[in-house]
């Protein structure tokens, strides 16, 4: 939602599911924005050391995104 690919709706009915499969939703409160980078620095999606990330678009559907500012993936971190 936060990169304009997806439905809020959509947010919420992923959210339930994973919820109703005992699936964690939120992060862990202690990891900031600098843990998070560096666990997904190691990510075999990084390619020539951008990161790549796969966004769902709807239920069942991802696209990868390689252009994300890294100040939009801190407020994202930090919105939780």
């Amino acid at each position: 939602m936060h990169h304009g690919l997806i439905e809020g709706k959509t947010v919420d009915r992923i959210t339930a599911l994973l919820q109703k499969a005992h699936l964690p939703v939120q992060a862990p409160r202690e990891m900031n924005y600098d843990a998070f980078i560096k666990h997904m620095m190691r990510d075999k999606k990084v390619l020539s050391g951008q990161l790549r990330l796969v966004l769902p678009t709807a239920i069942g559907q991802a696209q990868v995104v390689a252009d994300i500012p890294y100040q939009r993936l801190a407020d994202v971190i930090d919105a939780g």
